[in-house]
């Protein structure tokens, strides 16, 4: 469990150690896109905040906090215990599933698909690089956008009988290849674009901004859906601090890697908005390689 949160006063208290990673691949199912066996790409690699999961803590005279029962395999969403069991679909259209007219189709089919192998989950990615989802009004987030299509796709996910994990950003925030299409291939427009998204981790009152007028919303918005049962906080935060991403930033100038106290801190700020507005959802991070990026004992 992640010991930097504390539940009485939600601040930064300490740090991520190692042991407290959970990294958890589900079974394997049946695809019936292709007939042969489909791994269930949820890497939750997973700091999941989940207070019944903590009954039994105890905190130490470092205000660390030590794991408490944890059932192997399973994870604890508004009450549920559940073996997530499905897929990564990751998009029907690439960070444009908000306004996309064949998403809905494409996910119905999808997660029918599904359900009729047996899964009862699925990971859903949503700003993913921030193309439509939030709203910006110059470098500031203004608005989440629409959360009532946020909603639908719930709805049609429970429908089936699944719970989605909304996996909210991904490494591909700082691809400015990413941007050309919205941005027809205007440097400028995808110079803003690219350094609004770096301001996320760089500068305390964007991220801020972001939590207050699209995170915080949206969880609320959604709160206590049945077809719901948490949020990834990012896909493979590795590449930001690897620099997967340079190799695309041509003409437009490219962002230093980002350290592993800024990943750090952006993941938390963000896990803690998340608890404190909604306590009964899992909150993670999508990455195999979070003790490599984190280090075994990195303060934040």
């Amino acid at each position: 469990m992640p010991s930097w949160f504390n539940y009485k006063t939600y601040q930064c208290t300490a740090e991520f150690t190692i042991n407290q990673l959970i990294i958890r691949n589900a079974s394997m199912l049946l695809s019936s896109f292709t007939n042969k066996l489909l791994p269930f790409i949820f890497l939750l690699a997973l700091f999941s905040l989940m207070p019944n999961t903590m009954a039994k803590s105890k905190q130490n005279n470092n205000n660390t906090t030590r794991q408490g029962n944890w059932t192997p395999g399973t994870i604890t969403s508004q009450g549920r215990k559940l073996f997530l069991n499905g897929a990564n679909l990751a998009w029907g259209s690439f960070a444009s599933d908000l306004s996309s007219g064949s998403t809905l189709s494409t996910f119905d089919k999808w997660f029918s698909q599904i359900a009729g192998k047996g899964g009862n989950a699925a990971r859903w990615w949503l700003h993913t690089n921030g193309n439509e989802s939030p709203v910006w009004s110059g470098s500031s987030v203004s608005s989440f956008g629409r959360l009532d299509r946020v909603k639908t796709i719930l709805d049609l996910a429970a429908s089936k009988g699944l719970v989605l994990e909304i996996c909210l950003w991904s490494f591909d925030m700082f691809d400015a290849r990413q941007f050309q299409y919205v941005c027809k291939n205007d440097k400028g427009c995808m110079q803003n674009r690219l350094d609004r998204n770096v301001a996320l981790f760089r500068n305390p009152s964007s991220l801020q901004a972001y939590i207050d007028k699209a995170l915080i919303p949206l969880v609320n918005y959604v709160k206590g859906h049945k077809g719901l049962v948490g949020y990834d906080i990012i896909n493979e935060p590795e590449g930001l601090e690897g620099g997967w991403y340079q190799d695309g930033c041509g003409s437009v100038r490219c962002p230093s890697r980002l350290s592993k106290e800024e990943i750090a801190r952006f993941a938390n700020k963000i896990a803690g908005a998340i608890r404190r507005t909604d306590s009964s959802v899992s909150v993670t991070v999508g990455s195999l390689f979070w003790p490599t990026i984190i280090g075994s004992t990195l303060t934040v």
